[in-house]
């Protein structure tokens, strides 16, 4: 039984090998089963990589956390950050205002001189702009000036009975207004030269040029360029205090911020006030005037500081066209500081004197002052004059 095993199992091997073979023989004669497509050997595939290929990526788990959420914070939230302070506005600074004043000005000549050369009317012409061209920084670069004008604004007329009478052309205006004066005072001894007639016709001009006067009676209350409002009070000669106290607190009621009186008096070519002025200037300070200018002397006078006021007794010719040659031509422009603050509060601060020459020629008058050189020997004679030892008066100032 064995055997017939044995002989069973070589005859199935026998099979196999003969289909194996058959096999083989069919595939190398390019015999294919039927349904199925020929291959050349090019089309062969070529062997796949031998990288792995990578695991496609998975999804995420779509299960929910299992850990439970946390218990919020138990301490407080914290508070949003704030902006950083802001310093506080400061206050503006306070409003500085500059006042200039010089003293006699008569810009004309006695009629019987119109024609000499030497004289005024000849000497300037028509070039209005020429007596005050050499002070034109300081009268055009301030806030307000004012000057004595002495004499008359006229055409014509017919000359008082007296010695020395002065008139310019009416056109004489425009030396005040490209000069950059803004007020003149009238009160003096020469506004009647040619009569009443020849004084409205200098007030008439004035008002027509936009210059503000004032004389005895006729105190002026004007606001500048930048609304400082200012009070003007003039006297000549004679001084009644209570004329004067009345006109100086009725300017203070009405809004006036700094008060000026231009006084006529004292002695001729005198250099020390006398006790007439002395009083005046006072009572005039304590009735509530923060500046008084004097003239008439034709020479330069001490200042004074008074209760809180200034006194400049007198401030001598500046454009004088009553003199050809005048044996002292020593004069001097006056400035102040005015302080405002944001309050409203006016103060009086530094005044500082300029010592000028009424001609810029020694031997003559050329009718344009001019500014004298600090280290002149002059510029210390007028500060010596004027019983200053420095050309500025220092005073305190409000706190910003």
């Amino acid at each position: 039984m064995g055997n017939r095993i044995i002989k069973g199992v070589i005859a199935v091997l026998a099979v196999l090998l003969v289909l194996l073979l058959g096999a083989v023989v069919m595939l190398e004669s390019g015999w294919t089963p039927p349904g199925l497509p020929v291959l050349s050997p090019t089309e062969l595939p070529t062997d796949p990589p031998t990288d792995p290929p990578t695991d496609p990526p998975t999804d995420p788990p779509t299960d929910p956390p299992t850990d439970p959420p946390t218990d919020p914070p138990t301490d407080p939230p914290t508070e949003p950050p704030t902006d950083p302070p802001t310093e506080p506005p400061t206050d503006p600074p306070p409003e500085i205002f500059t006042l200039t004043f010089a003293g006699d000005c008569t810009l004309g000549s006695h009629p019987d001189w119109f024609g000499r050369p030497e004289h005024f009317l000849m000497t300037v012409g028509t070039d209005y702009a020429y007596p005050f061209r050499a002070v034109g920084e300081y009268f055009l670069n301030d806030e307000f000036t004012m000057v004595n004008l002495e004499g008359v604004l006229a055409d014509g007329g017919t000359p008082a009975d007296k010695t020395y009478t002065f008139r310019g052309p009416t056109a004489y205006s425009q030396i005040l207004t490209l000069g950059g004066v803004e007020a003149v005072t009238l009160a003096n001894n020469h506004t009647f030269d040619f009569g009443y007639a020849g004084y409205r016709t200098t007030t008439q001009t004035l008002d027509g040029a936009g210059v503000a006067w004032t004389d005895i009676y006729e105190p002026r209350l004007i606001t500048t360029e930048h609304g400082l409002v200012i009070g003007l009070v003039a006297g000549n000669y004679y001084f009644d205090e209570a004329h004067f106290t009345g006109q100086i607190q009725g300017l203070r009621d009405r809004g006036a911020q700094i008060i000026i009186c231009n006084f006529h008096w004292g002695n001729e070519l005198e250099r020390q006030p006398n006790a007439d002025q002395v009083e005046v200037g006072h009572w005039a300070i304590d009735a509530g005037a923060d500046i008084v200018i004097g003239h008439h002397p034709h020479v330069l006078q001490p200042i004074e500081e008074y209760h809180g006021g200034i006194i400049c007794y007198s401030l001598g010719n500046f454009c004088f066209g009553g003199n050809s040659n005048p044996t002292d031509k020593d004069s001097v422009l006056i400035q102040f500081r005015v302080i405002r603050t944001p309050e409203g509060t006016v103060t009086l601060g530094d005044m500082t004197a300029i010592p000028m020459s009424i001609s810029g020629h020694t031997d003559r008058n050329d009718y344009q002052p001019t500014p004298l050189a600090p280290e002149s020997e002059a510029y210390r004679r007028v500060l010596g004059k004027l019983g200053l030892e420095n050309p500025v008066i220092s005073r305190e100032e409000p706190e910003n």
